[in-house]
Formats: structure tokens, sequence, C-alpha cells
């Protein structure tokens, strides 16, 4: 919604899939079946706005401590 909002079609349905022990998996497609993890109908221009925000934040502090 922050980023690419003309992409927006719709809210969305909450989706709960169980998840494996960890996140990162081989087949994505079996445990999101519908591409979602979570309730997309939380989302908001504005919290999309300030979590690219933190990310950014996170990743400049990162990149600033790899170059020592």
């Amino acid at each position: 919604m922050a980023i690419r909002p003309d992409l927006i079609k719709a809210k969305g349905e909450a989706s709960f899939p169980s998840m494996p022990r960890f996140e990162i998996v081989a087949d994505p497609e079996r445990y999101f079946p519908s591409g979602v993890n979570g309730d997309p109908t939380q989302a908001t221009h504005t919290k999309g706005k300030e979590i690219n925000e933190y990310v950014i934040e996170q990743l400049t502090k990162l990149m600033d401590e790899l170059k020592g």
C-alpha cells in the first residue's frame, strides 16, 4: 500500500496457516496457498510506510557496521 497503492485491488482475507518450525521453506505454496500469512484487512498505508522506514533504518545501521 505504501509503495504501490495502484496494485491494491481489495483488502483480502485473513489466513493463519500452520507453520513448520522454520518460516523459510522450500515449498511456500504448501503453507501459504492463498499467498497470505496473517490478516491483510489490518494493513494500512501508514503501517506500511512505518515498516518500510524501520527496515531501511535497520539496513542502513547494518551497512554502517559492516563498513567498520
